[in-house]
């Protein structure tokens, strides 16, 4: 919160709750996380990533930074969810 990556707001529901979510700045660390994720996905077969997620990665890297950057920005996440990024592209886990 002091280096401006996270925001914290209450809940919309639960005042006694608080939500974090990425700033302007925190989603533009999204390509980084986006190549340490799929280098580690491409060299340990043991982080569970699936090879078509990995292929898309390398296909068209700027328009998944879109996505997840769109699915972020709306609450969801990259690979749990009926909101993830995953569950859009028809994605399974292997």
């Amino acid at each position: 919160m002091q280096t401006g990556i996270l925001e914290k707001k209450p809940h919309a529901t639960d005042k006694r709750k608080e939500v974090y979510a990425l700033t302007e700045k925190g989603l533009d660390l999204i390509p980084i996380l986006l190549e340490l994720a799929n280098w580690s996905a491409q060299h340990d077969p043991q982080t569970g990533a699936p090879q078509v997620w990995i292929a898309m990665v390398n296909e068209d890297k700027e328009k998944m930074i879109r996505r997840i950057r769109e699915t972020v920005q709306r609450g969801g996440s990259i690979f749990v969810g009926p909101d993830s990024v995953v569950s859009t592209l028809g994605v399974e886990n292997e």
